[in-house]
């Protein structure tokens, strides 16, 4: 299964990125395969930006899965604790939800495979 790791990143120091690769080797080492933002997106990027790429990331599809009924590349999506106070990973989240793709925080897919 291959997820996408959601949540705060503006204004948090260096964009928060130590908690997402924290959680993705936790994600990683429960068998999943897992993306950040930061695999995509330049530090220092314009917030509208990094939010265009991230939600293009996010929801990009190939043509073959979308035939057989997927909405995306990402299974789903995993959001960081505090995801609610980021204004990107609601849009993010909201994004996910309307199109279906399953959002639910991290931890909860640790006893799922």
């Amino acid at each position: 299964m291959r997820l996408y790791l959601i949540g705060a990143v503006t204004g948090k120091p260096n964009d928060n990125r130590g908690t997402f690769e924290a959680v993705r080797s936790e994600l990683l080492r429960a068998g999943y395969q897992c993306d950040i933002p930061h695999d995509f997106i330049e530090k220092g990027e314009e917030w509208s930006t990094a939010m265009l790429i991230s939600i293009n990331n996010m929801t990009r599809y190939s043509h073959s899965f979308l035939r057989r009924g997927f909405h995306s590349d990402y299974d789903a999506v995993a959001m960081l604790e505090g995801w609610e106070e980021s204004k990107g990973a609601r849009l993010e989240h909201d994004i996910c939800e309307a199109i279906g793709m399953p959002c639910k925080p991290w931890r909860e897919y640790l006893n799922e495979l």
